[in-house]
């Protein structure tokens, strides 16, 4: 299973085991986000780790390129991430 953020995987992850999964022999769960403490958690969280503050940044770069010249070419770029693969996949 893949949650669109770490916050709703934890809490996936919590509802699979108060149902009697688990993880991950019965339901592997992968976050997205890369937040620090998913790495304590029990298990620990598999997730997509994200530059979350470049992702801020360029953003707002991109957005005030944006106001300044309105007709401007759409810009659109991939920032690097990579997959933290830990006990609960």
């Amino acid at each position: 299973m893949l949650a669109v953020s770490d916050v709703l995987a934890v809490g996936a992850v919590h509802a699979a085991l108060e149902t009697g999964l688990r993880v991950p022999e019965d339901l592997a769960v992968v976050g997205f986000d890369g937040i620090p403490f998913t790495s304590s958690l029990n298990p620990p969280l598999t997730t997509v780790e994200q530059p979350m503050y470049q992702l801020g940044e360029r953003s707002v770069q991109l957005l005030l390129q944006r106001i300044r010249r309105p007709n401007a070419p759409v810009v659109r770029e991939i920032l690097p991430w990579r997959r933290v693969e830990r006990a609960s996949s």
